[in-house]
């Protein structure tokens, strides 16, 4: 217990100690209010309540069985949730509140996250770069320099995802970026994978005018992607960018002038190489899974869950009884509004698996078929995905950590 102590001490005092932490303690908690905003506008209620047909997530697949609230209560849950994001925000304005900040933000994201396991559909990727931002600042030290340092990974392993064609065509955007014409469209996609893998280091840099230059395309480039992303992800990003001004206009004399040149001669402590290569090591498990993780979404919980890349999907659930009539629900499912894990195989499964339990006890249900084709934007022609005959006698589960023998792959 005295080590926990002093563990939790110093991460406290490492922030009360700095004036600019403190303030971007409480732009992470501008974050969760931007959470509460977002599921608050997305009626993120109907995902929770007792009458919602959630997607589970694969480490709780049986998340349907769990469902304790109504509509009104959900909502009523949701509002509290923007309360106590809003208490964070108010409390890390207050130096002496430090140690009650801190612990309160611990306590907003534990609440946040029971409310983001409840369904899939919930899932984006702005929730994984603030649960990291996050993580970096109540938990590690350095974080000062570690901050900026995680920034620059999310832009860098992000560019990585958009190294295909369906990004640098613009085939995979679902809307038109804002004052980008048609025409340009191609070439704009182009720039955003020089400016996530080479211009964002610019941040990192000791000279004035590549450092603003490199943080003033990286604001431009979230106001003009709005259209494309919706709010949350612009306000987010900017909201974990202040890090970049706080730090430049508080100081720390101590501080290396080039992070960039700390980093590649080492002179960093060892928590910022260790915490680099886990990250990166994260982002590699979809692509060291076999076949195309941007169809199959193997391994993509651990990632950066990008526009990279549109997937085409057809096929259905088939329900089939034994006097021989069926049922068909065809996938996509019409309820997931979310584009980007519309064809994901967890979805389907998801809802297999809700199907069995909800027909286990009719004596007239046989079993079901799982059946449906994928292909990414750029392909012409449709390829077998998932083929499970009898789903509900075969006992399935979706394993995390190695690929699914279930899904199909090249």
């Amino acid at each position: 217990m005295p080590i926990i102590r002093r563990y939790f001490s110093a991460q406290i005092n490492e922030i009360s100690k700095d004036a600019a932490l403190r303030f971007y303690g409480a732009f992470l908690a501008v974050g969760q209010v931007l959470t509460f905003w977002v599921w608050h506008v997305g009626k993120a209620a109907n995902y929770l309540s007792d009458e919602a047909r959630p997607v589970c997530w694969p480490f709780f697949e049986n998340c349907f069985r769990y469902r304790f609230f109504s509509y009104d209560e959900a909502r009523l849950i949701l509002f509290l949730f923007g309360l106590v994001s809003v208490i964070g925000v108010l409390l890390f304005l207050s130096n002496k509140l430090c140690a009650a900040a801190y612990g309160w933000l611990i306590f907003v994201n534990f609440f946040k996250t029971l409310i983001y396991i409840q369904d899939y559909s919930l899932r984006l990727n702005q929730h994984y770069m603030l649960y990291f931002a996050t993580f970096v600042f109540l938990f590690l030290p350095n974080k000062r320099r570690l901050l900026r340092y995680t920034l620059v990974l999310f832009y860098v392993w992000a560019s990585v995802l958009k190294y295909n064609m369906e990004w640098l065509s613009g085939g995979a955007l679902y809307a038109k970026p804002l004052w980008i014409p048609g025409l340009l469209i191609p070439a704009a996609c182009y720039y955003v994978v020089i400016l996530e893998s080479f211009i964002v280091l610019g941040v990192l840099s000791r000279t004035r005018w590549v450092y603003w230059s490199a943080l003033f395309q990286l604001s431009l480039f979230h106001i003009v992607s709005w259209p494309v992303v919706g709010f949350f992800y612009p306000l987010l990003m900017f909201a974990l960018l202040t890090i970049f001004p706080l730090t430049y206009f508080i100081s720390d004399p101590s501080e290396s002038k080039s992070l960039f040149t700390s980093l590649t001669q080492g002179k960093e402590p060892r928590v910022t190489y260790f915490f680099i290569a886990f990250f990166s090591f994260l982002q590699l498990i979809p692509i060291i899974m076999p076949g195309d993780e941007k169809v199959t979404g193997e391994g993509r919980l651990f990632s950066l869950h990008m526009f990279d890349a549109q997937v085409f999907c057809k096929g259905a659930i088939i329900l089939k009884f034994k006097d021989g009539t069926k049922q068909e629900f065809p996938i996509p499912l019409k309820e997931i509004g979310t584009p980007r894990i519309k064809c994901d195989p967890i979805v389907s499964f998801s809802r297999a698996k809700q199907l069995c339990a909800q027909f286990r006890g009719d004596q007239a249900f046989l079993d079901l078929d799982l059946v449906y084709e994928a292909r990414r934007a750029h392909e012409k022609t449709m390829k077998p995905l998932v083929d499970v005959k009898d789903f509900c006698g075969q006992n399935l589960s979706y394993d995390l950590f190695r690929p699914n023998d279930w899904i199909i792959k090249d």
